[in-house]
């Protein structure tokens, strides 16, 4: 578990990931030195990793499927087989009826088309069923969900991957990267984060974070779905929701640190007007979580969140 003075540079540096070590440790009260020492501690063990997520207008990814596949034999070679598409950012091993769930992130319609038929073929899948996401309403990694306020450019884009690879690379450095002076590139970086196209944030190892039972959750209703899922995403634990079409009206994620809070957060969820029915998975074991770009996706790494 994180000390509660990493808790609370932790939880600054989700709001602003390239926050100065003064303004952190002022936050914190902590000094500036101390606040460098402390984060430079988690980042060097690796407990923390600063990122830049850029939204997926910007990115090429607007079009999202939540995937649920049935396998016969195991479902953790089909769920490394499914990683190996670079449209599934997100690839678990879950209980429940469907064993294997994906999300896919895909530039257009023929993309994801080709990628399901894809997955349709792999050797072990029985059977898959397809939420198309319609909205995104909560995103814990992305704060501001909606179309940039900005548009970007050439420039932009090679600021964005720098950022991807280190949210806190230096001005100085993404500089020599976009060929720009240091000033220039500050200017541009500031107006993409204030304008939404890129949110720079901490991703945490779960194993320091005490959020030990990661659950999806499959809801359908009986009224408008975004009421529901805006009533969803104001719920204690829940880090994710999206509205869509298929088989599931909802689909929520929720972090939570036992087994408890997570019944109460589903009981919840349950009990709000409009909901007809909830169906629950529990991540058993993440094979691929990659938020950066189609073009940078991470490699799969067996069983690390």
């Amino acid at each position: 578990m994180l000390e509660e003075i990493d808790a609370l540079l932790v939880q600054q540096l989700q709001r602003d990931g390239r926050a100065s070590f003064q303004a952190l440790g002022r936050a914190v009260g902590l000094t500036r030195t101390a606040a460098r020492a402390r984060v430079s501690r988690l980042l060097d063990r690796g407990v923390i990793k600063v990122v830049a997520l850029p939204d997926a207008s910007v990115t090429g990814q607007a079009v999202v499927a939540h995937v649920s596949a049935d396998v016969t034999g195991s479902a953790l070679a089909v769920a490394h087989a499914t990683a190996r598409l670079t449209s599934a950012v997100f690839v678990s091993v879950a209980s429940g009826q469907y064993p294997v769930i994906a999300d896919l992130r895909c530039p257009d319609e023929a993309v994801l088309a080709a990628d399901l038929d894809r997955l349709r073929v792999l050797p072990g899948i029985r059977g898959i069923e397809v939420v198309r996401a319609l909205a995104l309403v909560r995103d814990a990694y992305r704060p501001w969900p909606g179309r940039p306020a900005v548009s970007t450019d050439a420039l932009d884009q090679v600021l964005i991957t720098g950022l991807e690879r280190d949210g806190r690379m230096t001005y100085a450095d993404l500089a020599g990267l976009a060929g720009l002076s240091a000033a220039a590139t500050r200017s541009r970086v500031l107006r993409l984060i204030r304008g939404g196209a890129v949110h720079v944030t901490v991703l945490v190892d779960a194993g320091y974070t005490g959020r030990l039972a990661r659950a999806g959750l499959g809801i359908t209703v009986r009224r408008p779905a975004r009421p529901v899922a805006e009533q969803v995403a104001g719920l204690p634990d829940v880090t994710y929701v999206l509205t869509g079409t298929g088989r599931f009206d909802v689909i929520a994620a929720a972090d939570t640190s036992s087994e408890t809070s997570l019944l109460r957060a589903i009981e919840r969820i349950r009990a709000l007007r409009g909901v007809d029915r909830v169906q629950s998975w529990r991540h058993l074991q993440i094979v691929k979580e990659s938020y950066p770009r189609l073009t940078q996706l991470e490699a799969v790494v067996p069983g690390r969140p």
